[in-house]
C-alpha cells in the first residue's frame, strides 16, 4: 500500500516547512499478525550500517503468550525484512517491551514486566548485547512502569515514558543524561510535550522530539513532534495521523522512519519517507580517473544514507558510468571493486552534468569509500569548478611496451599496468590492448620506472620499446624495474617550474599542444603559452640548446605539408627569440608528413584523433 499525505500547519504554529510523506507497509517474512516497531538498532544505523537490523516486538507465541523482543535482518531495503528471531532469553515473567542500543554496540536498554516487588510493572534494564548480565537500573520505582526507551545516536541521553510519581499521573516522557559510570536522575520534559494525557514512544528526528499521545486528536493515539529551541515546545500533530492509532515512529534518518499504526485494523509497521520539494538531479554521470587515466571496468556500488544499494554498475572503457536521478543535499557513498587497490587509492571521482562538464570531484576516504553530498544545480551554477591544477612539466616522455606469456600477442586487452613513484603511490595507469601492448603518455622523465602488474602476473614477460629496440624487463613479485637512463647518458635539468628532472642526452619530447591556425603558421594563444614554458626551461638551463621540429598529418599534398611544417617550426623559434632566447641556442626542422606515428598515411581512412597524433612539435634537447 502506498499513499501520500501532506502537512499544512498554520504559520503561526510552526516554523517547520510543509512536508509530504510517502508511506509503505513493511513486509516481514513469516509474520502476519500485529507487529510493533518498538525500537531501532542504533548500532546498525549509527555504527555498522551494513548489518541492516531493526528490533521490534510482536505477539507471536514464542514463549507462552508474552510479547518478546526479536531481531530481523533487513532485506535490500528498509521495506523488507527476514523472519524474526528472539535475541536473548526472557528476563522477566511477562511482556517485554522496547529496546535501544548504545553507540558502541555492546549494551542494550530494554523493558520487561517483572513480578515480586515490582507487581507486574514494566521496568528498565541494561544488559550486554546478548541479554547477559542484565541489571535493573536505579531509575525504576515500585508501583510504576517504564516503557519505550530511546537512546540518542551519540548515546548521551536516554529517553523513556513512565507513570512514576511526580508526573501528571499518566505516562509522561523523561530523559537522563549520561554520566561517567551511570546516568543522571530522570528529568521530566516541560513545555507542551507532557500533558494530563499519556505521552509515550519518544524518539528524535533531526533534533526535534517525536512522541505519541492519546490527547484529543484524530485517533486514540496520534503522533506529535516538538521543535527543539532551548527546550522542546510547540507540540504539533504529525501529518500522517489517521483515525486509527499511530503508536510510534522511530526515525532511521531525518527523512525516513518506521511507523507503527493499526490503520488496517491491527498493528503493523510502515516505512515513512519525507518527500523533498527540491528537484532531483538528473542527467548526471560520474567518471573515475587515476592519475588522469580512466579506470575502466571497475564494479560500482552506490548506497543511500539508509545503506540501501541504489546502483550496481561498472565503469566503461572511458571510466564513466551513469548515476541516475539523485536527491540533492542527501548523503551517498560509492565503493569500487575489480580494480587494483593501489589504483583505487589514487583515483578521483568526478561528477559530470548533462553536458559532460565536470562540476564536482571527490577523493576516496576510509576503507576506500567515496562519500558524496551533491548540491542542487542552482547552487552549483555560480561556482567555478576547479580541477586539479596541472603542474606537470612540458618535457614529458612516452613509454610503450608489451606483456605476454610465451610469444608476443598471446595476452589480450584489459590488463592493468601502473607505474609507481618512490613512495609506492600510483603515478600513472594504463591498460593493455588486444595484443598485450601498452603505452604511457606524458610521463615525467626519470632514470628508473617501477611497473606494477596484477598479482597473478608472475608467469608474464615484459618488453619495453625504446628507440625502436625491444628491451626485456624481468618481472619479480608483480613488479618490473626499467632503467631508462644509464649513468653516462644522464642529464640533470630544472623544468619550467624550477623542479629537478632527469633526461637522457638527446632526448626528444613530443609537444602535442603547440597549435597553429588552420593551414597556417600563426601561433594560437595556447601555443604561445606552451612556448612560454619552453622558454622558461631554456632560461633555467643556460647550458642546453634545442632542435625544434614540426610535423603534419598526411592529408594534403606532401610538398605543401613539408613547407608548412618548416614555416611552423620557424614561427615557434621566432616567438622564443622575441621573448629573450638566444637564436644560436635554437635550430629548426620541418618534416611534413615524413614521420607519421601511426598508420594514417595517404588514402587511409582514420579518425580525427588518429590524425591529430601526427600533428605535433618535437623538441630535442642538446647538451654541451
Amino acid at each position: 500500500m502506498r499513499y501520500l499525505l501532506c502537512i499544512a500547519f498554520l504559520s503561526t504554529l510552526s516554523t517547520i516547512a510543509q512536508e509530504t510523506f510517502e508511506i509503505q507497509k513493511v513486509e516481514i517474512k513469516g509474520v502476519s499478525g500485529p507487529v510493533i516497531a518498538n525500537g531501532v538498532d542504533s548500532s546498525a544505523m549509527f555504527i555498522s550500517v551494513p548489518e541492516g537490523n531493526t528490533l521490534f516486538t510482536d505477539d507471536h507465541q514464542t514463549n507462552g503468550v508474552y510479547l518478546r523482543i526479536k531481531r530481523t535482518e533487513r532485506g535490500a531495503t528498509w521495506s523488507n525484512f527476514e523472519a524474526p528471531e528472539i535475541i536473548f532469553p526472557p528476563v522477566g515473567a511477562g511482556d517485554e517491551g522496547g529496546i535501544a542500543c548504545n553507540r558502541k554496540n555492546d549494551k542494550v536498554y530494554f523493558t520487561a514486566a517483572m513480578g515480586g516487588k515490582w507487581g507486574g510493572h514494566s521496568i528498565l534494564f541494561e544488559s550486554d548485547r546478548d541479554g547477559k548480565n542484565a541489571q535493573i537500573l536505579p531509575v525504576n520505582q515500585e508501583n510504576s512502569s517504564i516503557i519505550h526507551p530511546f537512546l540518542t545516536a551519540a548515546g548521551d541521553q536516554l529517553f523513556f515514558a513512565s507513570n512514576r510519581q511526580g508526573g501528571h499521573g499518566k505516562y509522561d516522557i523523561y530523559y537522563m543524561n549520561a554520566l561517567p559510570g551511570g546516568w543522571s536522575e530522570p528529568i521530566r520534559l516541560k513545555g507542551e510535550v507532557n500533558s494530563t494525557y499519556n505521552e509515550i514512544s519518544p524518539s528524535i528526528r533531526n533534533g526535534d522530539l517525536w512522541f505519541a499521545s492519546d490527547r484529543p486528536g484524530k485517533g486514540k493515539l496520534d503522533l506529535y513532534f516538538s521543535e527543539r529551541l532551548s527546550q522542546w515546545t510547540n507540540a504539533l500533530p504529525a501529518s500522517f495521523n489517521s483515525t486509527a492509532d499511530e503508536l510510534n515512529c522511530y526515525w532511521l534518518t531525518k527523512d525516513v522512519g518506521l511507523l507503527t499504526s493499526n490503520t488496517e485494523g491491527k498493528d503493523a509497521i510502515y516505512k515513512v519517507s519525507a518527500k523533498s520539494n527540491t528537484p532531483l538531479l538528473t542527467g548526471l554521470t560520474a567518471l573515475l580517473e587515476c592519475a588522469g587515466t580512466p579506470v575502466e571496468f571497475a564494479t560500482v556500488s552506490m548506497y543511500n544514507d539508509l545503506n540501501e544499494r541504489i546502483l550496481f554498475s561498472s565503469t566503461g572503457n572511458d571510466g564513466a558510468f551513469v548515476l541516475g536521478d539523485l536527491e540533492p543535499k542527501k548523503s551517498y557513498k560509492v565503493k569500487f571493486e575489480d580494480a587494483p587497490a593501489e589504483v583505487l587509492a589514487k583515483s578521483l571521482l568526478y561528477i559530470l552534468d548533462d553536458q559532460g562538464k565536470r562540476i564536482m570531484v571527490f577523493s576516496p576516504g576510509k576503507n576506500g569509500w567515496y562519500l558524496l553530498e551533491l548540491l542542487p544545480m542552482e547552487d552549483l551554477e555560480p561556482l567555478q569548478f576547479v580541477d586539479n591544477e596541472d603542474k606537470s612539466s612540458l618535457l614529458n616522455i612516452a613509454i610503450e611496451g608489451q606483456v605476454f606469456e610465451e610469444t608476443p600477442g598471446d595476452i589480450g586487452d584489459g590488463e592493468t599496468i601502473s607505474i609507481l613513484d618512490e613512495s609506492g603511490q600510483v603515478m600513472a595507469l594504463a591498460y593493455t590492448t588486444d595484443l598485450g601492448k601498452f603505452r604511457f603518455d606524458e610521463l615525467s622523465p626519470d632514470a628508473t620506472y617501477t611497473f606494477k602488474l596484477d598479482a597473478d602476473s608472475e608467469a608474464l614477460r615484459m618488453v619495453i620499446i625504446d628507440k625502436g629496440q625491444e628491451v626485456a624487463i624481468p618481472i619479480e613479485n608483480g613488479k618490473a624495474i626499467y632503467e631508462r637512463i644509464n649513468a653516462e647518458d644522464r642529464v640533470n635539468l630544472n623544468d619550467e617550474n624550477g623542479n629537478p628532472i632527469v633526461i637522457r642526452k638527446n632526448d626528444v619530447f613530443i609537444i602535442q599542444n603547440i597549435y597553429y591556425e588552420l593551414n597556417s603558421s600563426y601561433l594560437t594563444a595556447e601555443a604561445k603559452r606552451q612556448l612560454d614554458d619552453l622558454g622558461q626551461i631554456l632560461k633555467n638551463n643556460p647550458r642546453i640548446a634545442i632542435e625544434l621540429s614540426s610535423h603534419t598529418d598526411a592529408r594534403g599534398e606532401s610538398e605543401y605539408n613539408l613547407d608548412l611544417s618548416m614555416k611552423r617550426a620557424n614561427s615557434a623559434v621566432a616567438y622564443l627569440h622575441a621573448n629573450g632566447i638566444e637564436a644560436e641556442r635554437m635550430s629548426t626542422k620541418g618534416y611534413g608528413e615524413e614521420k607519421l606515428l601511426n598508420h594514417c598515411a595517404d588514402g587511409v581512412e582514420c579518425q580525427e584523433e588518429e590524425h591529430a597524433m601526427n600533428r605535433r612539435t618535437e623538441i630535442r634537447v642538446i647538451t654541451n
